[in-house]
């Protein structure tokens, strides 16, 4: 979980942290008054999310934070982002986070494998034909 702040404006999100880190204002009410994206409704915080969810430059600053430090403002594309991480809650591997796990990798292994070798359909006649000349023969039936 963490607390997001973001502006277009450099100079407001180093004055809205320092107010921030100094205890002159909240990060909650500093968002909802000053934070340009949707997190301004829940006065900054998100999540919990996975930590792979967030751009990369905010999870590796997240990932090396710790619960309750304020980050100085990053330039992040068009805005400057105030960061606070929250609480770091660690993974569980419970049975729904096993199966996630479990398809994903399958994902990959399958994504792979089709990579390294075209697939084949096999009709009647132990002829392979590659899936991406398909030929379709379909046994026409007469009636007299």
């Amino acid at each position: 979980m963490y607390s997001l702040l973001r502006t277009d404006n450099s100079e407001i999100a180093q004055e809205l942290f320092f107010r921030i880190q100094d205890g002159d204002a909240t990060f909650a009410d500093c968002a909802k008054e000053y934070s340009q994206g949707i997190e301004a409704l829940t006065g900054g915080l998100i999540g919990p999310v996975p930590l792979s969810q967030p751009q990369s430059a905010i999870a590796q600053k997240l990932g090396t934070s710790k619960p309750g430090q304020v980050l100085p403002p990053m330039k992040l594309e068009n805005w400057y982002v105030i960061l606070r991480l929250e609480k770091f809650i660690p993974s569980l591997l419970d049975d729904a986070t096993r199966k996630a796990l479990l398809n994903h990798l399958f994902e990959q292994w399958l994504s792979e494998q089709i990579q390294l070798e075209p697939i084949s359909i096999v009709n009647g006649n132990d002829n392979c034909q590659s899936l991406s000349q398909p030929r379709l023969s379909l046994p026409l039936a007469v009636s007299y």
